[in-house]
Formats: structure tokens, C-alpha cells, sequence
């Protein structure tokens, strides 16, 4: 099932869209503006292009997760976080902007996230990182993280881009950063604060691409 939207505002208290565990739901919308959260659960094949999103987009829940969504070209004033438990197939970003303090994104197990083209242009320097993998018990394969701004300056003992494996991952792999580009630190930060930030037992050296950061 599923539904198409285009050039409308769609107001809430809590959630603009949610669905239900039980089907895989398809949106497609364009030029649509979310005032409230939006939740993602069982999303599958669905594609978001040129919106706004003024609050959360994501979900919270533990058994089920998203396969196939895109956005494209949209601007988030919020966070885009995924339980560290679900386990995320093929999201991507494309050409977006998120602007806002909270505005990153922050996912668990993934089999396949690409972020290309996007800025994070929120100046200053916050203790969360804008791009966040904390992994748990599964795999975390496919992730490209290419040519994108990064305004915001690493916070004392986090990286930009933070990959989490910790001991329990079974296997991290098939991961590519590069030619993103940073702004530095306007002061003085402790030696464990980076751009770019890997730790866990389970990354696999030989199968990553780290390169062209500048």
C-alpha cells in the first residue's frame, strides 16, 4: 500500500506519518512540508524529494526497520535518527541540507546508507556528531559518506562522522569516506577529537576507503 504527496503543508502534534507494523508502506512526496515528526517505520521503496522537515524524522522501534527510502534535496531543521536495533536497508541522502542544532543523522545496523552532496551547515561545535552509526549485534555493510560540507567544527573527544562498532558487531565492512570537506576547530581540543572517528573490535581494515578529507 501507499499514497503520493505534493506541494502541501501536513501539520501535527506528534507524528505527521506513521504507520503501523504488519505491511510495508510506499510514500512518494514532493515539495511537502512536516511541521511535526515523522515516523518510518516499514517504510519500503518510498522517496522524499525537496522537503522540509521542521522536526524529527525516524523511529524508535526495535523489531522492524526501513528498506529503499531516498531523500533527495531536503532541508532538516531536526534529527534523523534510527534505533541502534533496527536494522536499516538502503537509505540514502542526496543534495540535502540540515541546518539546526540537532539536525544529523544518527542510524544502527545498516546493510547499505549512502550521504553524498549533503552540507550540515550549522556553525559551531556540538557534542554530537553529525553522522552517527552506533551498531550492535548485526552487520554494518555498504555505508559511502562522499562530498559532503561539514560547517560545524568536531566537539572535544567526538568525531564529525562517528562510526561505533563496540565488541559485539559481527562485522564492519564495505565502508567509504571521502572528499568530504571540514571546517576546523576555533579552539583548543583535546587529542581524542577528530573529523572522522572509528572504534569497535569488529572493522575490518582492508575493506574501507578513507581518503581526500580536506
Amino acid at each position: 500500500c501507499g499514497m503520493t504527496l505534493k506541494n502541501m503543508v501536513i501539520r501535527g502534534v506528534t507524528n505527521s506519518i506513521r504507520h503501523d507494523s504488519g505491511t510495508n508502506f510506499r510514500i512518494q512526496c514532493q515539495f511537502v512540508r512536516f511541521t511535526a515528526d515523522v515516523e518510518t517505520d516499514e517504510m519500503l521503496e518510498s522517496v522524499f524529494n525537496q522537503c522540509w522537515f521542521e522536526s524529527t524524522v525516524g523511529t524508535s522501534a526495535t523489531a522492524f526497520g526501513e528498506e529503499s527510502v531516498r531523500f533527495q534535496g531536503c532541508l532538516f531543521s531536526a534529527a534523523v535518527s534510527f534505533a541502534a536495533a533496527v536494522v536499516s536497508n538502503e537509505l540514502s541522502f542526496h543534495n540535502c541540507r540540515f541546518n539546526g542544532t540537532n539536525a544529523a543523522i544518527t542510524v544502527g545496523d545498516t546493510l547499505g546508507i549512502t550521504v553524498v552532496g549533503c552540507s550540515f551547515t550549522q556553525s559551531g561545535s556540538f557534542a554530537t556528531p553529525r553522522i552517527r552509526m552506533t551498531t550492535s549485534t548485526g552487520q554494518t555493510v555498504g555505508v559511502i559518506i562522499s562530498g559532503n560540507f561539514f560547517r560545524n567544527a568536531p566537539a572535544t573527544g567526538v568525531g564529525v562522522i562517528d562510526l561505533n562498532a563496540g565488541a559485539t558487531e559481527d562485522e564492519v565492512w564495505g565502508i567509504a569516506i571521502t572528499g568530504n570537506s571540514f571546517m576546523g576547530p576555533t579552539a583548543a581540543v583535546s587529542s581524542s577529537t577528530c573529523f572522522v572517528r572509528l572504534v569497535g573490535d569488529a572493522i575490518v581494515p582492508a575493506h574501507q576507503l578513507f581518503c581526500a578529507i580536506v
